[in-house]
């Protein structure tokens, strides 16, 4: 699995980029740095940084819930996963800057966002060798490397998809990654389809 991890370094891509990706990054910099829940300063950082890419944030931050907050629709898990790293860097920080360092200690430069990711890396790595451990226990060593490695090359090429529709839009989450267009998984007749949501 070591050999997994230092093949897969090649791809490592340090960045927060993305709906997804920057909704479980913001539960974690909201908890940390202002002891809250409320993301609409979250959503306005990646907004201003890149606002076509990142424009799939809008109606997130635009529109309060009723109790006032931000919507965060994703899921925890990553943000408790990244955690010990992100408190890491935080520490890192701190004590760069006490050296004279500028690094700002904001929850979104370099080191912070360096630590979710390698963090990704290594519990990404983890479940591969318990994914590899499980397969064990059915087939032989090599079988279950190759299925291993299958998995990984599945997510790696899955990750790399991109909107089938090419259409931009400054609305809606995009599914694909890219977020600048309204588009969403759905199924008709018991076969995958595309759907272009509208207004």
């Amino acid at each position: 699995m070591a050999l997994v991890a230092v093949l897969a370094l090649p791809l490592f891509t340090p960045r927060v980029y993305a709906s997804d990706e920057i909704k479980y990054f913001a539960g974690l910099r909201s908890a940390y740095f202002d002891h809250d829940l409320h993301y609409e300063n979250e959503y306005a950082y990646f907004i201003g940084r890149d606002p076509v890419a990142h424009a799939g944030l809008r109606p997130f931050m635009e529109q309060p819930t009723p109790t006032g907050y931000r919507l965060n629709d994703a899921p925890i898990g990553s943000a408790i996963m990244w955690a010990p790293a992100y408190v890491a860097a935080d520490a890192f920080v701190v004590m760069a800057r006490a050296l004279g360092s500028t690094i700002p200690r904001d929850g979104y430069s370099w080191p912070y966002v360096w630590a979710v990711c390698l963090a990704s890396l290594v519990w990404g790595t983890s479940g591969l060798f318990l994914c590899y451990r499980l397969c064990r226990s059915y087939v032989g060593r090599a079988e279950a490397t190759w299925g291993v490695l299958a998995v990984r090359w599945s997510f790696t090429s899955t990750s790399r998809l991109r909107c089938p529709t090419r259409t931009r839009c400054s609305r809606s989450h995009c599914s694909y990654g890219c977020g600048t267009s309204r588009v969403r998984a759905g199924r008709r007749r018991g076969g995958p389809r595309s759907v272009l949501l509208r207004r």
